[in-house]
This record gives structure tokens, C-alpha cells and sequence, in this order.
């Protein structure tokens, strides 16, 4: 028996043993991109060599085919790793799924089946013969017709792969390309052997040169890991980062043809990739004239415009230009989607505008005591409100009838005749049914698919609609309807600012017709509606309060009047007015809901008369009270404030005498309440109004837009009167890393505790702002620069020991400040805030976590 065992067969198994342990190193390593397909690639050469040592030594024929069979687990299974690695280090793996790698595997799962059975049809191998060349021992293999599909379809996944790796190599900087050079290298000399010897320009006859080549990769791809060349990070991170950016990013060379674009860029310009690249910015931007407008001009470094009014796509776009050596060598150009950025300031100033004309509205309206008068101001006053095409008011009659007594803006349509005859139970209408019974707006989208819209042929014009109960105390008395003859065109934005505007005109129609009483009746009603003019001469609960006192002056038979509100702390404001010496006081107290007479009023929502009040149902706090006759009242009538069915407050009128009171003077009274509540729900809510446009809604403290409006009025007071004014700038240091490690719910929570605890610090009169992102800014008043140094340092100390606890985890942070002042060298607040932020810079640069302070 004779062993062929020659050097080349201890260089191969060599090279099988590195492979191996390459692979190992590999998987140890975690290397990505494509690090495990990589290793799957050097297993698969580890086999194809270790069974080709193993045919080399063999010593029969029979032998060697039977290790030759066992090397094609290593010659199927490398083109698709191979494939597989290339995708993945180049960033085009979004295929690769376990259908997609079960489909092309399937032809080298077939021809392994087919090697192994090769005896019965000769597909793969149709002859083998010894070469019986130099004693080495070498086989001749004539391939089958199927061997040569398995060798086209190898070589194109191969080919696939190195075209992704070219592809690759020309998109890295030039210093990064040697890693993908390598790789490029290291396919191409074992796949050149493999050539030559299929082609039979092998030097020795039967000699495959694949292994050969083989055995050079590795060794090539070991030299290259262990410099740390093929995983290497950067380009990668590089390209990841700039095609994840959120900014679109448009990179132009010096003749203005695009180079490069990110994803961000083409999904806000809506156009792929391959329409823009290589493209000059003119044929690129084309559908954007206005856009290449601006950016043509040089003046325009930074900009915004309006992309598509339609869509209301907004973007700030700013422009750079790229310099290597001195000399320019392109453009940079970042657009950012301002879209919703912009929608918010629409809103919010939507909503100033709003309360503005609501303000407006509710003084014309009440500026008159004619019905007439007031229902034509109200369809006058409503575009302010509501945009429409036309608009009518509908009031209740004896019986539920509706009668339609005012309309606008029928005319164009030809059907204001036909409205005006409309003769309507309010049963046999749906939707007025329903605004009767839950007072609420009702809004109809599309009339045309709304199931409930009652069809008339004279006004099939109108496809869209909102209708609003005008609610006064408890009752409807009416409905505001307003039309457009475009689909879809309201929302419930518009329902809610309509129920607003309703309930402002329930309060003058209800005045109104309390005047025409009057006229019929007696001097009592005139009392009312000066009443309700007082309440409604402003819009703040203070000034609301002290009208309706100045009324309750003239009133007969009242010695003490009250008018106590619920809030969402459960605390009782109550508002106290003496007749007798004509003072008045606000306390706040806790109700005890537990109390007989305010448990009446809660379960049954409506007027209480206790004609012989007892002193046990006195609540204690109104005890302790001097100069009100609180002990000496026998007789008083309660009445609950109603707005929507839910009661906000609570209005009692008391005598000293026990059954002080008659039918007419509750009724009366009863009177006032409502219009108090309707009243106190409009200052309530424009509260709100003034709330949302000057308050964060993240921290609840003071935003940007209220802090320079405020900053400005206290250095217009600080400089007229040679007062001190300090400025804290506040920035979290490192807070894009507790977003990016716990999320962005924790850093909102962080920002909420950090805020917490700085107003611990603050003085009530301190303007506590936040400035933007994770930046704040306190301004301190009649401050001098080193006391706002000690402010600084308490509140830096506070946040070192500040701990937020989120799900399971902990947070702590730091914060870094800036101090400045006032002075003759900065006098306003843009040189002010300038100087803090310079010297939170200067916080920064020093290592964070400390105040600085430039006097």
C-alpha cells in the first residue's frame, strides 16, 4: 500500500486549521456587519481543504472519489455564505429572510445529493481517471451536464457578491476602501485557480489550483483581521448614520450635480434615489421651482418655505459650502420637515385669535338688549368663529316647535324661502334631538353618507354641517346651525368652537329676552341684565366676582351673599359679600361632602331652599369669620352652578329671617345662577386658552414664547428703576444618553422631576422657563449676580442627589449653568442670554456639573 502524502498536503491542512480557527475568532468576536456569514464562509473553506488532504493522502481511487464527494460540503455551501456576507457587509440585506436562503440554497442541496449518488447517473462526475502524472496521484474529473448548472449558478452568486463589494469599496473614503479591497482580493485568487482548472490550464494535470487559492485567502484574511482592516467601523458608522439621519442631507459638488442623498432627503422630497443621483440640482428639483428659487439665490444660507400648500409640507432648509484645501470643492444642503413645528404655531395661534374674537364677541353681543339686535350681531360675528356658507338660528316654541328666525347666505343658493318654512318638531329631527338632550355640538362630515340627514331637494347644496344646542342653565332654547357646500369641510375643532360661541349667544338671547320681560313686566329683570353686564365686562373670575357683587348691592332682602366654586384640587374658593357694611372676602376652604345640604345639592342639581337654616350646617371655617353674619342667618337659598349637567360652583343669597325668601325672589335668583355659570364657564375656559398658549406641556412651567414677554417688562422695570436683574441658564448634561438608553418616556419624566426640583428653590415671583429641548432658564428679579451664584448651586446640588425612578431603573443627572447679570455692557435680553449661554459653555468645557458665572 502507498500514501501520496506530499508538503501541499500539510499546506492544506494547515490552511483548513486557520480557516477553522478564523471562523472561531469571528464568532467570539461578534463582528458585524455580515460577521456570522463570514464565518460560515471560512467553515466551508475549512471543509472543502480538510477532505481534499483527505483525498490527496488516499490511496485508491475509489477512495479518493470518496473524499472528493465529502468536499463538495464545502464547494455548494460557499457561494451562498459567500452571498450571504457580501449582502450584509454592504448594507443590502433587507432580502434576507428563511424563505429567501431555503430558495437559493436549493440547487447546491440538490448537486450535493447528486455527488453522492453519483454512481447511478454520472450528472456530475461522467468519467474519473488517474492523471499518472509525477507519482502525485492526482484524478481527472470529466464533469456531468448538471455539474456545469451547479458552476453557472455558483459563479453568479459570487459574481452578485463581488459586484456589492465593488459597489461598497467605491462608496467608502478613500483611507477606509483597503478593507473591502481585501476582500474583493481574497475571492478573486481562489475562484482564478478554480477557472484554470476547469478551463484545463492547470500546470499539473488533475491538480484543482482552488485549494491553492484558498489556502492565500486565508492566509490574506487572517494578515487583515488581526490588523483589524475588515470589520473595521467607521465607514460603516458613517453610512449608517448619515442614511438614518432625520435631516435630509443633499450633497452637491462644485457644478452643482448631486453626489450623494440620504433616505431622510428623498422620503421629504418624496423622489428615489436613482431620480436624483448623479443629477444636477435643476433636473433633480425641477417639481420644486420655488425651492430652487431660494436656494439659487446666495443670500439664502437658511430658509424656510412652504413645499406643498395642499399637504401643508413645511421645511427649513439651510446650505453650506463644502472646502478641502482652502478651495471649495461642493454644497451641503440639510432640509429638515418643520411640518408639524408649523401646524403647532398655526394652532396656537388659531387659538389666540380665537379667544381674542371670543372676547370681541361677547361684548357685542351684550352691547345690546334688542332680540333683533342681537340675533343678526350673532349670524355677523359667527365667520369669526366658524367659516361657513351660510348660517341660521333656530329658536324653541311651546310644544318643542322650532322656528328658524334669522339666516345669512341662503340668498346665493336660492333656498332661504325654503328654510324659512321648515316646520320641525324637535323629535322629528335625529340629530336635534340628541344636541337637546346631551347639549353637545353635532357635527355632519359628508350629508350625502350621514344615515340620519334628513334629504330635502331645495338644499342639497349643503354637504357639510354642525349644529350647536344654545344652552341657558339646564334648558336648550334654541340651535345655531351653520352650513358649507364642500364635503368634509368641519370637524369637531369646529363643533367645540361653535358650542363656545353658542353658549356666549345663549347668554345674550337669554339677556334679551329678559329686557323685553322687563318692558311687560318690572324693574326686577332691568336689575338682571345689569347683572349679567357686569359679570360679562371682562373675562377673569376676579373681575366677574366683583361685578356681580356691585349688583347685589341693589338687591332687596340679601343679607349675605356667596358664591363658592369647585376646582380640580377639591379646594372651595368662596367669595362672601356683607350687605350691611358692603365688604367682601375670598377664603378657600375644603368641603365636607359629608354635609346634609351639600349633599342635596350634589345628588339633586338643583335649588336648595332651606327656609329655617340651622347653625350645625355652618361649616366651621365660616364660623371663625368677623363681620359677617354668618350665625345669624335663619333662612337661605342654594343654588347649584350648572354648566353640561355638572355642577362648578354654588351660589347662596341669605336672610336673617326664617322663611326670607319668596317664589319670585328664588326665581330670580335662580336667574343669576345661570347666567353665572354660563359666564364663569367662558372665563374658565379662556383660562384655559391663555394657559395653553404660555405653558409647557411637558413640565407645566413657563415656555419660550411667555419668558420673553415676561424677560422684557422686568427689564424695562429693572433699568427704570436701577433694580438688579440675574439670569441661570440650565442645560442637562449628557441627556441625549438617558433617551438613547431608556427611552424618551424617561427622558421626559427626568425633565418633569428636574423641573420639580428647581422650583423648590425659586422664589414665586422667579420666572421659571423652559428655554428649549433640555435647556431652561430662570430670570431673577431685584437679584444681584452673586446671589443668583448661591440660587445656581443650590439647585446644581439638588439634582446631584436627585434620583428618578423609571420601571426599574434609576436615573441621575447632572446639570451644567450659566449665571450672568444685568449691566451696562448688556442691556437687553438677547445680550443677556447671550452672556448666560456663554457661560454655560464655559461650564461645559470646564467638565460639567458646575455653575459659571460672568458678572
Amino acid at each position: 500500500m502507498s500514501h501520496y502524502f506530499l508538503p501541499i498536503d500539510l499546506l492544506f491542512f494547515g490552511a483548513a486549521i486557520v480557516s477553522f480557527l478564523l471562523a472561531v475568532i469571528i464568532l467570539i468576536k461578534r463582528t458585524e456587519p455580515g460577521g456570522v456569514s463570514f464565518a460560515c464562509v471560512m467553515f466551508s473553506i475549512s471543509l472543502w481543504l480538510i477532505f481534499r488532504v483527505f483525498e490527496g493522502v488516499a490511496d485508491t481511487v475509489s477512495n479518493k472519489v470518496f473524499w472528493a464527494k465529502f468536499e463538495y460540503l464545502g464547494i455548494v455551501t460557499l457561494p451562498v455564505f459567500y452571498f450571504v456576507f457580501a449582502s450584509q457587509y454592504s448594507r443590502k440585506d433587507k432580502w434576507i429572510t428563511t424563505r429567501n436562503i431555503i430558495l437559493i440554497s436549493i440547487i447546491p442541496a440538490l448537486t450535493l445529493i447528486l455527488v453522492f449518488v453519483n454512481e447511478k447517473h454520472g450528472l456530475i462526475w461522467k468519467n474519473i481517471y488517474p492523471a499518472d502524472e509525477g507519482g502525485i496521484g492526482n484524478l481527472v474529473y470529466e464533469h456531468g451536464s448538471l455539474f456545469w448548472v451547479y458552476f453557472v449558478y455558483g459563479y453568479i452568486l459570487i459574481m452578485r457578491g463581488m459586484i456589492r463589494l465593488i459597489t461598497t469599496f467605491l462608496n467608502y473614503p478613500r483611507e477606509h476602501r483597503i478593507q473591502v479591497a481585501v476582500l474583493i482580493f481574497a475571492t478573486l485568487m481562489p475562484w482564478g485557480g478554480n477557472l484554470l482548472y476547469l478551463m484545463g490550464r492547470s500546470p499539473i494535470k488533475g491538480m484543482d489550483l482552488t485549494p491553492i487559492g484558498l489556502t492565500l485567502s486565508g492566509l490574506v484574511l487572517t494578515i487583515s483581521l488581526y490588523r483589524g482592516q475588515i470589520f473595521e467601523v467607521v465607514p460603516i458608522a458613517r453610512n449608517i448614520i448619515f442614511d438614518n439621519m432625520q435631516e435630509g442631507i443633499l450633497v452637491l459638488e462644485i457644478h452643482k450635480k448631486i453626489v450623494d442623498v440620504n433616505s431622510a432627503a428623498c422620503g421629504i422630497l418624496k423622489i428615489s434615489r436613482k431620480q436624483i443621483i448623479k443629477q444636477s440640482l435643476d433636473e433633480a428639483l425641477s417639481p420644486f421651482p420655488h425651492l430652487l428659487e431660494k436656494l439659487k439665490n446666495p443670500e439664502n444660507q437658511k430658509f424656510e418655505i412652504c413645499l406643498d400648500e395642499t399637504a401643508q409640507t413645511c421645511l427649513q432648509v439651510s446650505t453650506s459650502t463644502i472646502v478641502t484645501n482652502v478651495n471649495p470643492v461642493g454644497q451641503l444642503i440639510v432640509i429638515q420637515d418643520i411640518s408639524k413645528r408649523k401646524q403647532l404655531e398655526m394652532y396656537e395661534q388659531e387659538q389666540r385669535k380665537f379667544a381674542e374674537a371670543l372676547s370681541h364677541i361677547a361684548a357685542t353681543l351684550n352691547s345690546s338688549l334688542e332680540l333683533e339686535v342681537i340675533l343678526e350681531r350673532v349670524l355677523d360675528s359667527i365667520h369669526e368663529v366658524v367659516p361657513h356658507d351660510a348660517a341660521n338660528i333656530a329658536l324653541l316654541e311651546n310644544g318643542g316647535k322650532m322656528r328658524f328666525v334669522k339666516l345669512k347666505g341662503y340668498e346665493k343658493f336660492g333656498s332661504k324661502e325654503a328654510i324659512q318654512s321648515l316646520d320641525y318638531i324637535i323629535d322629528d329631527i335625529p340629530d336635534f334631538k340628541m344636541m337637546a338632550r346631551e347639549k353637545i355640538a353635532v357635527v355632519v362630515s359628508d350629508t350625502k353618507a350621514y344615515p340620519n340627514w334628513v334629504a330635502n331637494p331645495e338644499v342639497e347644496w349643503i354637504r357639510s354641517y354642525i349644529g350647536s344646542p344654545i344652552v341657558v342653565g339646564d334648558k336648550v332654547i334654541g340651535f345655531i346651525n351653520v352650513d358649507s357646500k364642500t364635503p368634509n369641510f368641519y370637524n369637531q375643532s369646529h363643533a367645540q368652537r361653535l358650542k363656545v360661541f353658542a353658549d356666549e349667544t345663549a347668554i345674550a338671547i337669554q339677556n334679551a329676552r329678559y329686557v323685553e320681560e322687563l318692558k311687560q313686566r318690572n324693574q326686577e329683570l332691568m336689575l338682571l341684565y345689569e347683572v349679567g353686564m357686569a359679570m360679562t365686562e371682562g373675562l377673569d373670575i376676579h373681575e366677574v366676582v366683583s361685578g356681580l357683587f356691585k349688583q347685589v348691592e341693589t338687591l332687596k332682602n340679601i343679607d349675605l351673599f356667596l358664591l363658592g366654586l369647585f376646582n380640580k384640587d377639591n379646594k372651595y374658593p368662596l367669595y362672601l359679600y356683607n350687605s350691611e357694611d358692603k365688604t367682601t372676602q375670598m377664603i378657600e376652604i375644603v368641603p365636607d361632602l359629608q354635609n346634609d345640604l351639600l349633599k342635596q345639592l350634589l345628588d339633586k342639581k338643583t335649588t336648595v331652599y332651606v327656609k329655617n337654616y340651622k347653625t350645625e350646617d355652618i361649616p366651621p371655617e365660616l364660623k371663625k369669620l368677623k363681620n359677617y353674619p354668618i350665625e345669624n342667618i335663619h333662612s337661605s337659598v342654594n343654588i347649584p352652578l350648572l354648566e353640561g349637567g355638572e355642577i362648578i360652583g354654588i351660589m347662596t343669597a341669605g336672610n336673617r329671617r326664617e322663611g326670607g325668601f319668596n317664589e319670585n325672589q328664588i326665581r330670580f335668583l335662580e336667574t343669576i345662577a345661570s347666567q353665572v355659570a354660563i359666564t364663569l364657564q367662558n372665563v374658565i375656559m379662556y383660562d384655559r386658552m391663555k394657559e395653553l398658549a404660555i405653558i409647557d406641556e411637558l413640565t407645566g412651567i413657563y415656555n419660550r414664547r411667555f419668558l420673553y414677554l415676561a424677560a422684557n417688562k422686568e427689564l424695562d422695570r429693572s433699568r427704570r428703576y436701577n433694580k438688579d436683574l440675574s439670569m441661570i441658564l440650565i442645560d442637562i448634561d449628557h441627556f441625549k444618553e438617558v433617551n438613547d438608553h431608556f427611552g424618551h418616556l424617561a427622558g421626559d419624566k427626568v425633565l418633569q422631576k428636574i423641573t420639580q426640583v428647581a422650583q423648590k428653590e425659586l422664589r414665586s415671583s422667579d420666572v421659571f422657563a423652559r428655554y428649549g429641548g433640555e435647556e431652561f432658564l430662570i430670570l431673577l428679579a431685584d437679584t444681584d449676580g452673586e446671589a443668583a451664584v448661591r440660587v445656581a448651586e443650590r439647585i446644581r446640588y439638588s439634582m446631584e442627589s436627585l434620583r428618578v425612578k423609571y420601571m426599574e431603573d434609576e436615573i441621575s443627572v447632572t446639570i451644567s449653568l450659566g449665571v450672568t447679570r444685568l449691566s451696562s455692557e448688556r442691556e437687553t435680553l438677547q445680550e443677556i442670554i447671550a452672556t448666560a449661554d456663554q457661560a454655560l459653555y464655559e461650564a461645559k468645557q470646564k467638565g460639567r456639573n458646575r455653575v459659571e458665572y460672568i458678572p
